[in-house]
């Protein structure tokens, strides 16, 4: 597939991966201003970190999407990360492989899986058991870590700038983000982010229940939380009342089933 594969510029590439996907969900889900989006789709160019953030998103290539060349589909995702799999990853390595052999021959704590070792092209992100509500989930004792997911290390890097040991994945609930978010979606959260930067989807904190909301910053330090599905009333938060809202994170990516 040559540059530009006969489908125009960054802005045909990008209004394809968009598909039926609103410019406002895909703002959301990127941490690109909406804004900013209509302008690319108009033909203006973004920088490097706002085109990985919009590839990361749409689940396509950085350089698809810039230059055209290459497959269109990125591969930021592994399979659940097996023995099996690990081992295979690590068998250019002996002395990692024996490592790992030793670490699954240890004995473990029941309920909590441990992170297996993986090559360095990986990180692996546990998955835990709590919902984080799009209408009514919660965080509870029950909390603890299902398994692990492995994703491209250079794609949590360049696109999420993110710390690997403070990702997490978690299931949404309700239909307060629909259609941006959908229950059962897989979230991938930046814990790292304890406090409103700018406007996008965060995952938040209230008394025992995890809360998916879109939350607009104001210059004043006032917060609007708004949900996507307008059946849902936004809530406005004074710079006060504000000052005292716990984020657990920032949602960075969406997998679902399709």
């Amino acid at each position: 597939m040559g540059p530009d594969s006969n489908q125009g510029g960054l802005a045909e590439r990008l209004r394809l991966a968009l598909g039926d996907e609103s410019v406002n969900a895909l703002a959301g889900r990127s941490g690109v201003r909406e804004s900013s989006i209509r302008q690319y789709l108009a033909g203006s160019i973004p920088g490097a970190d706002k085109a990985a953030q919009l590839a990361a998103a749409l689940g396509v290539s950085i350089d698809w999407l810039v230059t055209g060349a290459g497959p269109k589909t990125a591969d930021p995702l592994a399979p659940v990360a097996t023995p099996e799999l690990l081992e295979a990853m690590v068998a250019a390595t002996p002395e990692r492989l024996a490592a790992a052999r030793a670490d699954r021959s240890r004995p473990r704590s029941q309920g909590t899986p441990q992170p297996p070792p993986v090559a360095g092209d990986y990180v692996l992100v546990p998955r835990f058991n709590v919902e984080a509500s799009a209408g009514h989930g919660a965080w509870n004792d029950r909390e603890q870590v299902v398994d692990f997911m492995a994703f491209r290390a250079d794609w949590v890097r360049r696109a999420l700038g993110a710390d690997p040991n403070q990702l997490a994945l978690i299931a949404a609930a309700g239909d307060s983000m629909e259609p941006s978010i959908r229950a059962g979606d897989l979230l991938l959260i930046d814990t790292g982010v304890t406090r409103v930067i700018d406007d996008a989807v965060y995952v938040l904190l209230s008394g025992s229940e995890l809360l998916v909301k879109r939350v607009q910053k104001f210059l004043s330090g006032a917060l609007t939380i708004k949900s996507d599905n307008p059946a849902y009333a936004p809530e406005n938060l004074t710079p006060a009342e504000a000052e005292t809202l716990c984020v657990a994170g920032r949602v960075r990516w969406i997998g679902r089933l399709i």
